[in-house]
This record gives C-alpha cells, sequence and structure tokens, in this order.
C-alpha cells in the first residue's frame, strides 16, 4: 500500500507549524514538497525500501484509513451542494467540448468551393425571407 495522505499531512503540519507559514501557502507547498521527497528517494533508489518500512507500520495503517474516510465523505458533503453540485456539471461539459474541439481541430476539413457556400447562403436568406409568421 503506497500511503498519500499520512505523508502530506505531516507535511502540511511541518509548513504550518514549525516553518510558521500561511495556511494557503502551506497547502500549495505541501505536494511540492512531497513530490520532490518522492523524487529524491526515487533518485537514490530508496523509495521501495522507504514505503516497505512505512507498510510495516500499523499506525500508518489505521490513519491513513481514517484520513481516507474523512477525505470522502467530505468531497461527499461538499458535492452535495446544489450550486457546486451544477457548477462540476458546467465543468465536465466544458472540458469535454474543449477535447472534441481539439480533436476536430486535428481532423482534416474538406476543401469547400466558395460558389457553394455563396449558393447556401442565398438560398438561407430567400428562405428567410419567404418564412410565415407563426400564428399562435
Amino acid at each position: 500500500m503506497i500511503y498519500i495522505y499520512s505523508p502530506n499531512l505531516l507535511l502540511l503540519l511541518v509548513w504550518v507549524y514549525y516553518f510558521q507559514y500561511s495556511i494557503l501557502f502551506s497547502v500549495f507547498l505541501t505536494p511540492i514538497s512531497y513530490l520532490v521527497a518522492n523524487g529524491y528517494l526515487i533518485y537514490n533508489q530508496k523509495f521501495n525500501e522507504a514505503h516497505a518500512i512505512v507498510d510495516q507500520l500499523v499506525v500508518f495503517q489505521y490513519t491513513e484509513t481514517m484520513i481516507n474516510y474523512m477525505v470522502n465523505f467530505i468531497v461527499y458533503l461538499f458535492f452535495m451542494l446544489p450550486y457546486v453540485n451544477k457548477l462540476y456539471g458546467i465543468l465536465k461539459v466544458k472540458v469535454l467540448l474543449y477535447f472534441f474541439n481539439k480533436i476536430v481541430d486535428f481532423m482534416p476539413s474538406e476543401k469547400t468551393n466558395p460558389l457553394t457556400e455563396e449558393l447556401q447562403n442565398d438560398y438561407l436568406e430567400i428562405l428567410k425571407r419567404n418564412r410565415r409568421p407563426v400564428i399562435e
């Protein structure tokens, strides 16, 4: 098991209480320092050994499980708010549209005949002019 929450919580507490940085700055600094520490362990080929030692500590397993439950519960409560859920839905749609637009940009486009476009525009203009008013 690879632990994520416990070391991040410890790093956050170190940044907040030991170095006495602001909470917002500490929140931004915590994942960066976690990645740097793991990068250092990987560079020195000690990553697997360090995580094997952490796996043997029973205290970390319980702590990790409790923090995981708390974080999941807070995220669940956060997404139960209707405004947040609506904004999350809008964000998903915008991201999906962005990816579709990027895919369309990579597809080769057909070369259109300007005369055809001009005739189509004329046809649409004629349709607009001759449109009957809707009777209610």
